[in-house]
């Protein structure tokens, strides 16, 4: 049984199994660590890709600073994801809709004015410009889903302000092309992400 890989090539193996939809035993639903590399789009959950590339068993290990280390050493990088602070932010907002308005109040009279900091590594997906610009070219200036007009025009060009979204969120695996594009209103946008 082999404790660590010994050469990238055996992660990059790990991915392609991830990829391809192979998951290890007992990953459980708590996936913090994620590894990605500069020359793939895709981060993976760290620890399926480490049980994958040593075939051992989920369970038997940790995400601990020692794997970590060893694949940064093979040229990977290993970040944290934390609940998207937007996830948050709903579940705190509906915690607070469900308390008085009178608990509220008390809340806000000793709330700080101004609000706290935060910084945060984000993953960024490198977009295709011709995908979008075909992908308004083709919508001409209306919504593709409720087929209103913009409703507006950019000030910088005075072109209708359409948003391109995937269909296949890029997130998901999705392709980043024309068909999987679709040119929406800023409503019909936010619908598709939270309607």
């Amino acid at each position: 049984m082999k404790l660590h890989p010994t050469s990238d090539q055996q992660v990059f193996d790990a991915m392609k199994q991830y990829d391809a939809g192979v998951r290890p035993d007992y990953m459980g639903t708590s996936i913090r660590w994620h590894i990605a590399h500069p020359s793939k789009e895709a981060s993976y959950p760290l620890k399926a890709i480490w049980a994958l590339s040593v075939e051992r068993d989920c369970r038997k290990f940790s995400s601990g600073k020692f794997i970590r280390d060893k694949l940064r050493s093979l040229g990977f990088i290993c970040f944290e994801q934390k609940k998207s602070l937007d996830k948050k932010l709903q579940q705190d907002i509906e915690r607070s809709r469900n308390d008085t308005s009178e608990a509220r109040q008390e809340r806000l009279r000793s709330a700080p004015r101004k609000p706290a900091k935060t910084m945060q590594a984000v993953v960024r997906f490198q977009r295709n410009p011709d995908v979008i610009a075909e992908r308004l070219h083709m919508a001409q200036g209306k919504c593709e889903n409720c087929k209103k007009p913009a409703p507006f025009h950019r000030k910088t060009d005075s072109t209708p302000f359409l948003e391109v979204h995937h269909v296949i969120p890029l997130a998901d695996d999705g392709d980043d092309t024309v068909e999987n594009t679709r040119a929406l209103c800023p409503n019909c946008h936010r619908k598709a992400h939270f309607g």
